[in-house]
């Protein structure tokens, strides 16, 4: 249980990174809690989707060879994400619990959390190719 509540803590973390980031519009005026959750949502559901991408290539590749699922599993993977995301922070105004949660950082810890935030969305987001660059498609003949 303590494990499931750090990975928890680390996922609203970078889900308040995302947050932060939309929480001031471009002409950096503040946005109100519920619009930067609702971007927020954005961002960390495309990671998600990558992650589960890439965990789907990493076991047919190096696992279990399988043929290519259709299209209608990733547009049901795409639902399920947006679904538990939303869930999980927009249920009973959550994203405000999480602020709370975040808001009281100081500076040094704030900067190396949101550079780990970082990091992991960059990585989240070009592993897969990497991957396919190296090892090449597993369903190519």
């Amino acid at each position: 249980m303590i494990i499931t509540e750090k990975i928890l803590k680390v996922y609203y973390r970078l889900f308040y990174f995302f947050f932060r980031i939309e929480k001031k519009d471009s002409l950096g005026r503040e946005e109100t809690d519920s619009f930067a959750a609702i971007a927020a949502l954005i961002p960390i559901t495309v990671l998600c989707f990558a992650n589960f991408l890439t965990l789907l290539y990493v076991i047919a590749r190096f696992v279990l060879p399988f043929s290519p699922p259709s299209d209608v599993f990733f547009i049901i993977i795409a639902i399920v994400d947006v679904g538990i995301n939303g869930w999980l922070f927009l249920y009973k105004k959550r994203y405000l619990q999480i602020k709370e949660m975040f808001q009281g950082e100081n500076e040094n810890k704030r900067l190396d959390r949101s550079f780990l935030c970082l990091v992991f969305s960059i990585a989240s987001l070009f592993t897969m190719v990497i991957l396919i660059a190296l090892f090449g498609l597993p369903w190519a003949k």
